[in-house]
Parts: structure tokens; sequence; C-alpha cells
């Protein structure tokens, strides 16, 4: 099958861009002929809520075959693409779904191409409906989720957003895919928890960028009595904060002498690092407040860490409460403190970690790759949402 992806790619940070890297190479590797059209600019600096969206230290994601022509505010660029995209003549286009701000892009795109193409628009969801969200936003979402064809959403919270807006929209769920291939390094708990100066620690991991509804204060006020608990436990904090938002967790670290039990890193961490930090942890913990589905879980299971995750969106569906992990109440500072009490005072960690091993096997790319183009092949008025 001919296929075209749109979307941002390496050096762009992010799941988003790591996950369009591994989808294209994982439809070449299935035998499909794929042109993916990425972003020379993805964002102006101006709107970008950290220090940069790019990463050039990590050469192993660089793929020499993109047509890197994309410029998020230029549509000049857009234009180009399109023109591309014609004299291509793919049977099916992806194009990547998670903030409006590309709407105007997207709008553009799909509008030329339909009719001076064959080609089926599959709009792959991420967040149909983005996390700080507005009722212009949705109607946005709306106008631009209807030039789609079908849709491939990864959580049960994404599929009923989208039949929300599109009752009859064409719709596949599929898992998220593991990262693994990107984040394959494994070194000993013991050597990355020596580099970190937390030897012999009970370590829980937080990881990624920090936004409100990434929940991160209830997760510190858990530590309040954690700490009176397990005099070694310690809480790593790794990644960069929104601008002028740090000040309330440093306040809240100050105020009850946490001092001692956590640590930030607060900058983005290279794809060569994240092992450091993930083989550090006994432990990940997603205390979201919102959410559809998150990257993060999968980077656990690729070190087999068990996680910790609220019962918002998608999240309860790849995590098997007991035995890969825990499913607890959002917004419920008691509840992970019950539930890190219970994985440590009860031994869980290798036992999980086994059950990981073992369960991450269904977070496949052929997979997604065999259901987009099930999906490619679907008739109007079909619909799998398994």
């Amino acid at each position: 099958m001919r296929i075209t992806i749109i979307g941002p790619s390496y050096p762009y940070r992010g799941g988003i861009s790591h996950y369009n890297t591994l989808l294209y190479r994982s439809l070449l590797k299935n035998s499909h002929q794929v042109q993916f059209i990425g972003f020379r600019r993805q964002y102006p600096k101006f709107l970008y809520p950290g220090k940069s969206d790019e990463e050039k230290e990590n050469i192993s994601l660089y793929e020499p075959d993109i047509l890197r022509v994309l410029d998020s505010i230029n549509p000049l660029t857009w234009l180009q693409a399109v023109k591309h995209i014609r004299e291509y003549q793919p049977e099916v286009i992806i194009i990547p779904w998670w903030v409006t701000f590309f709407a105007p892009l997207y709008i553009v795109l799909c509008t030329l191409t339909r009719g001076k193409t064959n080609a089926r628009i599959m709009f792959l969801c991420h967040n149909v409906i983005e996390h700080e969200t507005s009722r212009i936003k949705q109607w946005i979402t709306s106008k631009t989720l209807r030039l789609g064809d079908f849709f491939m959403v990864h959580s049960s919270e994404d599929l009923s957003n989208l039949k929300n807006i599109i009752p009859e929209a064409i719709a596949k769920k599929a898992f998220m895919p593991s990262f693994h291939e990107i984040n394959s390094r494994q070194v000993s708990k013991e050597s990355s928890q020596y580099l970190l100066g937390l030897h012999s620690k009970k370590v829980l991991l937080f990881f990624g960028f920090v936004r409100p509804y990434k929940g991160l204060m209830f997760l510190l006020r858990s530590m309040v009595p954690l700490v009176k608990k397990f005099s070694d436990i310690h809480l790593l904090i790794v990644g960069e904060f929104m601008k002028g938002s740090k000040e309330e967790y440093l306040k809240f670290i100050s105020d009850y002498s946490l001092h001692n039990y956590v640590t930030i890193i607060d900058h983005y961490v290279l794809t060569e690092q994240i092992h450091q930090y993930f083989c550090t942890a006994d432990i990940v913990v997603l205390p979201y407040t919102t959410a559809t589905q998150s990257a993060v879980v999968q980077l656990a299971y690729s070190y087999n860490k068990p996680v910790l995750v609220t019962n918002v969106g998608g999240l309860p569906e790849v995590v098997i409460n007991g035995e890969t992990g825990y499913t607890v109440p959002s917004k419920s500072s008691d509840a992970i403190y019950e539930s890190i009490v219970d994985f440590y005072e009860n031994s869980r960690e290798q036992v999980m970690s086994e059950n990981v091993e073992y369960f991450k096997t269904k977070f496949s790319w052929d997979e997604l790759c065999h259901q987009i183009v099930q999906g490619a092949k679907a008739k109007k008025g079909q619909q799998n949402d398994k």
C-alpha cells in the first residue's frame, strides 16, 4: 500500500515525534511504500511552553528520506507539501491529531489533496479533545476531523469523544505500541541508582513534561506520610516544567521538609538518557487528573517497570490492577499512599515486573500497521472499535 504520513519527526522532541518515526519504520518493514512529510518548523518559539521543541543529539531517530518541508505558520510550505502528495498519489494519508494548533494546516492539506488523489485520509488521534480545551477549540476539532475518512484511537475515552463529535465515524481502537526500539538500553538498578546518588533507596519515578493535568501535587502530598512510613523512600521528578509553574511545587517541598526525599531533574531528557531514570525506579507513578492515554506507561513497560495510574481516560485499559501495577482514584493522595505501601510492604516488584514483561507483548507496531491497513479498506458504514 502507498501511504503518506504527515507530522513531526526527529529532531523534534516528544512522544508524537517518536511515535511517527517508529510508525514509519514499521510500515516500511511491513513492505508498504511510505512517503513521510515532516516539519522544518513545528512551533514558533513564543508558542512552545518549554525551553525548546528540538533535540539534536539522538541521531538514531534520524530518517534521511523524510521530506522536511512544512512550516506550521507558513502556508506556502503547505502548498509545497500538497504538491509532493499529489505527485506521490498515496492510497492513504495518515495525520496525527493531538492539538488544534495544526488545524489550519491540516484543513488545507485535506481540502487540496481530496479530489486530486484517491487517498483516504486517516486521523490518528492521540487526543481527540486536547487537555487544555475550550468551546472554540472543540468547534475547530469538529471542523477538522470531519475531513477524515477513518480514524484510529488508543483509548475508549477517545473513541467516545470522537463519536460525540462524529457519530458516523469509521473508527478503530488499538493499543498504543511500545517504544522499546528507541529505549532498549538496560543497566542494573544498582549502577543507575549509584550514579544518581540514590543507592539502596526505594525510588518512585514521575516522568514527563510537568503540566497541571499531570497531578504531580497529589503525588507530592502522598510523600508526606510515605516518608514517615519509609525513611529510605525517594521521589524522582524528571521533566521540564511549564513556564512559571515550578514554584508551587518547590514551596510544597519546602513547607513539608521533603528536600531529602525529592529530586527534581528540571529539563527535557534526551532519548539516550531515559534509561538512567527508568532503570533507577522501582515503580513509575502517573497521578493524572485527566488523560486519554500516555506514552509514559509504554516507556515504563519497555523497562519492565510496574506503574501506578489513576482511573482516568484510557490509562486503566493498559494496566492490570494488582498485576502490572495499580489503578487508583484520581485526585486521591491517600489512594497513592496506600498502593505504594502495599507495593513495598508486600514485595510486589519482582512479580509485577515479570507480569509486565509478558503483558507488554500485546503492544505491537505490527498490529497497529495491520489495523491501519484494515481501516483503510473499510467501507463507509463499517466500524470496528475493538
